[in-house]
């Protein structure tokens, strides 16, 4: 019987047949060309070639040249078929990877991207796995580890898993979709089964990481074992159907895809290896970008971290440092305040008891009057540190300032046999200050200056000025400012005094850089220390009236009067 009347329930019967109970109303031409596949040794065109030849040589030859035709026309109906199909899957290879790679665009989740990569290796006829994993390079440990993995470790799970998707049908798009809108893209057993598998990028002997370094496909062959060539795959990937290709691109060595074929058994072909990395090479560098923006994020977290815990530390630090600043002030101001109220209340009860009487004395006010001046200059320097600084600017000359000073200084200064210098710009400097402000400023240096010097000495104060800034110098010729002390001098409570509140210098430091100066001092054991204030000058257009010519070189000290 015709076989391919019985393969495609045709009615209209088999044209040889028909040829051979003497229909002579057959159209060749239309006859379907695949219905001469089914004719190629067909007991009846046999029949029909013995009726139709001859005893003649050329009767025969027809005969034998039918056969050639027949075997030819088979041969390439096998090859277009064969041609066909390989033309489609590599159609379907490029619609899956041209849809993979534009979802890969659209996510800057890694997980997410591998759940791509993994759904088009195993999805539709292209790539055809039952299953597939990821495992990446992690520098930080130095291995290789399982990430992301789609299918199941049991059979008969794989089989319902199968069973639902051929029911739902659903298309490759949509499986995509599921992927992004999803917060957990990993749920499948294989994915558990290798995601704590962890080799060490050093083991040369597993075969995982051959492939990642030679950057080669491979191909567990027949009759090889997972405990030869990677035991941390044994029991987990299928023996039968396995395949490992490198997702590296030129400057990263990215990880390793896995595949195999754990319920359907098919045999995996060098054409399934080379589509399989050819596809893994087309996603490595968008794979590889996508890992980096995530440790570029991860690094920026750790540096939003660390920048908070440092706030936080900073913000501790300060706190515990006003506290111990408070602590300090209340020592000090209770140490400070604690000898003058004493004295104030041993000579207040003292002219108690003898008010009205002969032994009542003008001294122990007086002696009273001064403590309490004592106490507000203790006051006004806690207040002037702690509280910001209202300056009230106004055009005025460094020498008038000066000036003031060495007034309110004279008799100090003769009491302790000390002869003043002063080296000052002929017409003065004009600045914009606040000169009540600098005056204090001043006048606390030069009153330093002079308890420097115990046994007398001279007293130098001198004005200058270079392209930025007015500079008024101030110079002792103490025995010098000792090394253990000279990186304290600015620390608020710090004193070498026996009754110093440890505030003079950190107030006038304050107080040069509100105004936008600064303070800086030199020292030479046994010759003298010189302080030096710094403030921006005015800008004034200079003219024969308003000369400002600044001293240069050094003076016989050896100060450098530059600053």
């Amino acid at each position: 019987m015709c076989k391919y009347k019985n393969d495609n329930n045709d009615n209209n019967g088999c044209w040889i047949v028909k040829l051979l109970e003497g229909n002579g109303n057959i159209d060749i031409a239309a006859i379907d060309e695949k219905q001469f596949d089914f004719c190629k040794g067909c007991a009846d065109l046999e029949k029909l070639k013995d009726r139709a030849s001859g005893r003649r040589n050329a009767d025969k030859a027809i005969g034998i040249l039918v056969d050639k035709l027949f075997d030819r026309v088979h041969l390439c109906r096998n090859e277009l078929v064969d041609t066909s199909s390989s033309l489609r899957k590599r159609l379907e290879e490029l619609t899956i990877l041209t849809k993979v790679t534009d979802n890969l665009l659209k996510t800057d989740d890694l997980g997410k991207a591998l759940a791509i990569v993994l759904t088009g290796v195993t999805s539709g006829e292209a790539f055809r796995f039952n299953r597939a994993a990821i495992f990446l390079c992690d520098q930080r440990s130095n291995s290789l580890k399982g990430v992301a993995a789609i299918g199941s470790a049991d059979r008969e799970e794989a089989k319902r898993i199968w069973m639902r998707l051929d029911s739902e049908q659903p298309s490759f798009d949509e499986l995509l979709e599921r992927i992004h809108s999803s917060n957990i893209v990993f749920k499948d057993s294989f994915y558990y089964a290798i995601k704590d598998i962890s080799i060490p990028l050093s083991n040369d002997d597993n075969i995982l990481i051959k492939v990642i370094k030679s950057k080669q496909p491979y191909f567990l062959k027949p009759g090889e074992t997972f405990a030869s060539c990677c035991p941390q795959l044994k029991g987990v990937a299928d023996t039968p159907g396995f395949v490992a290709v490198p997702i590296a691109t030129d400057s990263l060595d990215f990880g390793v895809l896995i595949a195999d074929n754990f319920l359907t058994k098919i045999p995996i072909s060098e054409d399934d290896i080379l589509s399989l990395k050819t596809f893994a090479n087309s996603t490595a560098a968008i794979l590889e970008n996508i890992g980096l923006q995530n440790q570029l994020k991860f690094k920026i977290q750790e540096l939003k971290h660390a920048n908070n815990m440092l706030r936080e530390n900073q913000s501790y630090l300060v706190q515990h440092e006003r506290l111990a600043d408070i602590g300090r002030l209340a020592t000090t101001v209770t140490h400070e305040i604690k000898t003058p109220l004493v004295t104030i209340g041993a000579y207040t009860r003292r002219m108690l008891k003898t008010f009205g009487t002969k032994r009542f004395k003008r001294k122990h006010l007086e002696i009273i009057l001064r403590e309490v001046e004592r106490l507000e200059k203790i006051s006004t320097e806690i207040l002037d540190y702690s509280r910001s600084s209202k300056l009230e600017f106004q055009e005025c000359n460094l020498k008038d300032i000066i000036g003031d000073i060495l007034v309110l200084i004279k008799q100090k200064l003769e009491e302790a046999g000390i002869n003043e210098k002063t080296r000052l710009s002929p017409n003065g400097i004009v600045i914009r200050v606040d000169p009540n402000r600098i005056r204090q400023v001043l006048y606390n240096l030069v009153q330093n200056a002079v308890d420097e010097m115990k046994s007398g000495g001279t007293l130098m104060i001198r004005t200058r000025s270079d392209d930025k800034y007015a500079i008024v110098d101030i110079e002792d010729t103490g025995d010098g400012i000792p090394e253990d002390v000279q990186g304290k001098l600015f620390t608020p409570f710090f004193s070498t005094k026996a009754k110093g509140s440890g505030l003079g210098l950190p107030v006038s430091k304050k107080i040069i850089e509100d105004h936008g100066g600064f303070i800086k001092f030199v020292t030479r054991k046994g010759v003298g220390t010189r302080f030096s204030v710094y403030l921006p000058k005015l800008e004034l257009r200079k003219d024969k009236n308003n000369v400002d010519k600044s001293e240069g070189g050094t003076d016989e000290k050896g100060y450098d009067n530059r600053g």
